[in-house]
């Protein structure tokens, strides 16, 4: 049987969001606004929310912890703004008796504070937010978090589950500069809040496995089958920590900080099933199909943990319906990816990496000859008769 082996890596780091200023006259000031939150944006490739997060749409049903500086005017790190809202977690709310900037509370709701917070009367806000709020005080996930002026988002010995069924997709919003009560961003009508969007940190590593043809056909007539019955991976550290690197002021408006974004010192190296408790065998036919689930692992290099490694366990039966198990493995460190502008042996930040298994069969050929008779002198050699 032959095997062939093609890679893909997909960067995928566009995002959605463009955002408008609806500035509403300010109300009284003697008013109370509660600071909320619209449905936050995430980038298009997209658990807690188990999984990834799909469709650029944040769940209804995941949390995010947000921060928030109070200044006067635009912001300026040397004015030393004043935290006003030190990590603080986040909920859904069907936004039942909360008022927007156009005087509608939107189709779907809100995200709130908890505890209340309430918009400053005469001061801006700068937000930053991360998500899941579970990272937060919870040293299964993060030993510690924070979130400065200078440096933005640090999570600290950041430990992703070894555990596919558990993986989620840990988010980082840009921040949201220069928000007033009543004047913040907003694009998306069905919510009510400060446009937040967030971008993936973790990068999402995808298998799929395909026939290069259909050998069943025409003059094979066969019943030829490959079943995957589990992929993993080896070598790949499940423990880093993250810093978004912000750099100060960056500029006054929403800002674009993807780029400055970095995991270090990633360890903790082990294996890895991509097979959920919920998934089948795959069966393979000549659409490629996806084995498992995506698996969401901490962006780093493939030689960090030791040569991360591809291992395929499969069968394989042929016409006469014999079965065998075969295992192979491909060591992912040395693969050149398609695009020029992908980092060989490398998983980077928010980027999802396909690698394609297409299976061949090089059928059986005979080359039939016949050996040479031996001659063998039996040393009979009678005579009958008179000569």
């Amino acid at each position: 049987m032959k095997k062939l082996l093609f890679w893909t890596a997909l960067a995928s780091v566009a995002l959605t969001g463009c955002v408008k200023n609806d500035v509403e006259p300010n109300p009284s000031l003697g008013q109370d606004v509660e600071i909320t939150f619209n449905q936050p944006v995430v980038g298009k490739i997209t658990k807690a929310h188990i999984g990834e997060i799909k469709d650029a749409q944040y769940p209804t049903t995941e949390q995010f912890i947000v921060h928030a500086w109070a200044h006067e005017g635009y912001f300026n790190q040397a004015a030393s703004p004043v935290v006003y809202i030190d990590q603080q977690g986040t909920t859904h709310f069907d936004g039942q008796g909360l008022t927007g900037p156009d005087g509608d509370t939107g189709t779907y709701g809100t995200w709130r504070i908890n505890p209340t917070y309430y918009w400053p009367k005469t001061h801006y806000l700068t937000f930053s937010a991360f998500s899941p709020a579970k990272l937060k005080d919870n040293p299964t996930y993060a030993d510690t978090t924070k979130i400065d002026l200078v440096n933005g988002i640090t999570l600290t010995n950041v430990k992703t589950p070894t555990d596919i069924d558990d993986h989620y997709d840990l988010l980082y919003s840009d921040r949201v500069y220069n928000q007033r009560e009543r004047e913040y961003t907003h694009d998306n009508d069905n919510y009510y809040g400060v446009d937040v969007l967030f971008n993936h940190a973790l990068a999402s590593v995808n298998v799929q496995a395909q026939w290069a043809k259909d050998y069943n056909e025409g003059i094979l007539n066969g019943e030829n089958k490959i079943v995957i019955t589990d992929i993993h991976f080896e070598n790949v550290c499940f423990q880093a920590t993250f810093n978004e690197n912000v750099g100060g002021n960056r500029a006054l408006v929403n800002s674009d900080n993807r780029n400055n974004a970095t995991w270090n010192n990633p360890t903790n190296p082990q294996s890895i099933s991509i097979k959920a408790n919920n998934s089948n065998n795959l069966t393979l036919n000549t659409t490629a199909q996806t084995f498992g689930v995506p698996a969401l692992f901490i962006p780093q290099n493939l030689t960090v943990g030791g040569n991360t490694k591809l291992v395929v366990d499969y069968t394989i039966t042929n016409t006469g319906g014999a079965e065998l198990n075969e295992t192979i493995t491909f060591d992912l460190s040395d693969i050149e990816f398609t695009d020029d502008d992908d980092a060989d042996g490398v998983w980077e930040i928010g980027k999802r990496y396909t690698y394609t298994l297409t299976f061949g069969l090089n059928e059986i050929h005979l080359a039939p000859y016949v050996d040479s008779w031996d001659p063998v002198d039996t040393g009979f050699n009678d005579v009958i008769g008179s000569i």
